[in-house]
């Protein structure tokens, strides 16, 4: 006979405490939510290896309380709703590697927008891939030298200006800018002539203000401002196969797309000018977004405020930019991006002139620089039905036009001059990139690009005779092409390569070039790694090279340049790898470059290589007998931001030789031998929510100074000219430069809107580092000139967001 079991009934006094706690508690609850914002972040989760959206990810906000998530739709897409701070992410799906992102910045005023890949789990180690640990997103076929920064990165860099070329100076191996007031990237002693500018899967060129002389790949700040990255990736050597047309570096450049949601504008005030931006949805159609992005850019405040001498501009730098881009994403035609920027820069400034006309007043010549730089095109992307296949395919064209003109000062008549020159360079440009996955073990990449190039050339100076003599004055054109294949292949237990082959098929040198680029990770126990790379590359020169008019007699001049050949580099790389913890990674990389058919001097008592300049027409006739080595090693520990601070260390030893048609190994003008960098920051949550953000950041940087060639007195004396120890090219260095950068932020969040300024103090020191010497002779004795640096420079920056 079974008992009905006993039932404890609930009382009348102890259902009214429990309605009153609930009450009570839901009230609370009420109150704290409405005393803690929240924001969205969303965005896209998607294949490394192809490309591919990646439906049913289970996305976690780890740092939250209670924890919350959300699975990706159909299109790989998330969203969430997080209370604003510092939060870490995980994104797991079965068959992939869990994907951490730790310390994303979620502010209010502006939603959080991301792109996350995921690598295939193919084998069982200790943790996850060295790469993935990191907030990064790099090229998968990438082994070696190769760095990624993110978006939530970029302010953490201190006199980064938001110029992704002074961003990497930060890094191993670099240096940004010959001065204070430029921005070149110098690889590992490499002429940043070697470095190639990617945007969107094609070349672009220059995209950069205020930029001296053909060939050069800088200027004093990028047309293109972080704020409208993604992300990009820089890769320092050993390149992968898809990248061609570079010597030294490749900086590949992501635009991001627009808020597909909702609306959200910016406008920024800066010590340099102004700065609005504009994103959203576009119509009531699901996945349609733009982007537009505006910048004014005028020195004259530096010069009110003293810090640049009006004196020494007859032209006070001004430039305007713009970004531009709607993307369209669905789910049977594919992703398509209409993009469009464009920059153009004027500035005039003085110095020492070489040659002096009758009638001028002084020796100083006034140099004006105007140039203008446009990309316009489209972008498809598309998977096959199988998901295992993507085809991305770019058409765009660019357009890049310089104009340079020098005048004597003082000069009774305003047309006099002593130099001018006007290029134009318009270029059709197509790539198209197939990406294959076979297996979780197996995939491949192909592709190919072409460029068609047309340019209309003109130059002209005045000789010692007083008489305009023509550099260059012609409409030419010509073409390059790529064709690449990769095949990445991971092992179930330690190991990776990426084999691939590069050929470089150009119209303009009429060569045809096979260059096999070969990459390896060989995985060890306890989070290390061992990486290796080796590749061949090659680089054309700007038309205008090829086709200068050297002189042949004292009235003629012929193109002795035309048969010149691309310059070919053979890197070798290695690297150890060990991650101490989630937020922490040690480095160690060294590396051999060999240069061959390096554009020289057919004179063989001079010294000039092509290798030592960083811009500009070379004067006389080339040949490509040269050749230059470069070897050095790096040691790098990063720390990401947790705990509230991050750091970045690192120390390079190199050293960068050429030899010139005499036969003789000199020092490049970039062999500065050594280059230390120290970054560190702090962030801290403050406020009574800790909705506001108060950052500190550091940096330090010394290196050695550049090369110049000493002069010999006793012979400058006897021929009452600078005379030149030639036999000691380049054997002399300039003093150690050195810096230290000083920034503070504070951003305040409203509920929809963000209000933040930012301080950076650029050579707090006031350091006035030598960054070039040149000579004259004056009164029987021969007088050193030193270009020093710009000194204390504030940069100060009112940014509102709503």
């Amino acid at each position: 006979m079974h008992q009905k079991p006993k039932v404890n009934h609930i009382t009348q006094g102890e259902l009214r405490k429990l309605y009153f706690g609930l009450v009570f508690w839901l009230i609370l609850c009420n109150q704290l939510s409405a005393q803690k914002y929240s924001q969205s972040i969303r965005g896209t989760v998607f294949d490394a290896e192809n490309s591919r959206p990646l439906s049913g990810v289970t996305v976690l906000c780890m740092t939250g309380h209670p924890v919350v998530g959300c699975v990706t739709d159909s299109l790989g897409g998330f969203h969430l709703e997080i209370p604003d701070g510092s939060h870490s992410f995980s994104f797991s799906r079965v068959g992939y590697y869990t994907r951490q992102l730790k310390n994303i910045q979620i502010s209010l005023g502006k939603e959080v927008l991301t792109d996350v890949s995921l690598t295939s789990q193919v084998y069982q180690i200790d943790e996850v891939n060295v790469r993935t640990n990191r907030n990064e997103k790099i090229n998968p076929m990438a082994t070696v030298s190769a760095h990624s920064v993110n978006k939530t990165e970029f302010n953490r860099f201190v006199a980064g200006s938001f110029d992704a070329s002074r961003i990497v100076g930060n890094f191993a191996g670099v240096i940004s800018g010959t001065g204070d007031d430029k921005n070149e990237i110098i690889v590992r002693g490499n002429s940043p002539r070697g470095l190639l500018w990617h945007l969107e899967g094609i070349e672009i060129p220059n995209p950069n203000h205020f930029s001296l002389g053909k060939g050069n790949t800088g200027g004093r700040y990028s047309v293109l401002n972080t704020s409208v990255f993604s992300s990009f990736d820089f890769f320092i050597g050993s390149f992968p196969a898809e990248y061609g047309n570079a010597y030294s570096g490749v900086m590949d450049l992501n635009l991001r797309s627009g808020n597909p949601e909702q609306h959200e504008f910016s406008v920024d005030v800066s010590t340099l000018g102004l700065e609005g931006s504009a994103e959203g949805p576009v119509g009531k159609k699901k996945g349609l977004s733009y982007l537009i992005n505006y910048r004014y850019s005028d020195y004259s405040y530096l010069t009110k405020l003293g810090f640049l001498e009006p004196d020494g501009y007859p032209i006070i730098p001004k430039s305007s930019d713009f970004v531009f881009k709607t993307t369209y994403q669905s789910e049977r035609s594919g992703t398509f991006d209409l993009f469009a920027l464009g920059g153009s820069s004027k500035i005039g400034f003085l110095q020492m002139s070489e040659i002096h006309i009758p009638g001028s007043e002084s020796k100083l010549e006034e140099i004006y620089l105007w140039q203008r730089m446009a990309v316009a095109g489209m972008k498809h992307a598309i998977q096959t039905a199988d998901g295992k296949t993507e085809i991305k395919s770019t058409a765009a064209v660019t357009y890049d036009y310089s104009s340079m003109e020098l005048h004597p000062t003082g000069t009774t008549s305003e047309q006099n001059f002593t130099y001018q020159d006007h290029f134009s360079y318009p270029v059709f440009r197509l790539s198209t990139q197939i990406n294959y996955r076979y297996n979780d073990r197996h995939s491949a990449r192909l592709g190919a690009t072409y460029n068609h190039i047309w340019g209309q050339m003109f130059a002209e100076q005045l000789n010692p005779e007083m008489q305009y003599d023509t550099l260059l004055n012609k409409t030419g054109k010509g073409w390059y092409a790529d064709y690449y294949g990769q095949w990445k292949y991971q092992s179930r237990k330690w190991f990776e390569s990426v084999t691939g082959l590069h050929a470089f098929h150009s119209g303009v040198t009429h060569e045809f070039i096979l260059e096999p680029r070969l990459g390896a990770i060989v995985r060890l126990p306890g989070q290390q790694s061992l990486n290796f790379g080796l590749g061949l590359h090659s680089r054309l020169e700007p038309l205008a090279v090829y086709n200068y008019q050297v002189r042949i007699s004292k009235t003629l001049r012929e193109e002795k340049n035309i048969d010149l050949k691309t310059t070919k580099a053979l890197h070798l790389t290695g690297s150890y790898v060990l991650n101490l913890g989630d937020y922490m990674q040690f480095t160690v990389e060294a590396y051999l470059q060999y240069l061959r058919d390096v554009p020289v001097s057919t004179d063989v008592n001079n010294p000039f290589s092509l290798i030592n300049s960083t811009d500009g027409l070379p004067s006389g006739a080339l040949n490509n007998n040269g050749k230059a080595r470069n070897k050095g090693l790096e040691f790098t520990l990063r720390k990401l931001l947790s705990h509230h601070y991050y750091f970045l260390a690192n120390a390079s030893l190199f050293s960068s030789k050429y030899r010139a048609s005499d036969g003789i190994w000199y020092n490049t003008y970039f062999n500065t031998t050594y280059i230390c960098n120290l970054l560190a920051g702090a962030s801290f949550q403050i406020g009574k929510q800790k909705q506001h953000t108060l950052e500190f950041k550091l940096r330090g940087n010394q290196r050695g100074g550049f090369r110049y060639t000493p002069v010999d007195q006793a012979a400058s004396i006897l021929h009452q000219t600078v005379v030149y120890e030639t036999e000691n090219n380049l054997a002399s260095q300039l003093p150690a430069y050195k810096r230290i950068d000083f920034g503070v932020g504070f951003r305040m969040k409203k509920r929809t809107s963000a209000f933040s300024w930012m301080v950076d103090l650029q050579n707090i020191m006031n350091a006035k580092n030598v960054v070039y010497r040149s000579f004259g002779f004056q009164n029987n004795s021969v007088k050193v000139y030193d270009t020093k640096s710009l000194g204390l420079l504030p940069m100060i920056t009112i940014k509102a967001e709503f």
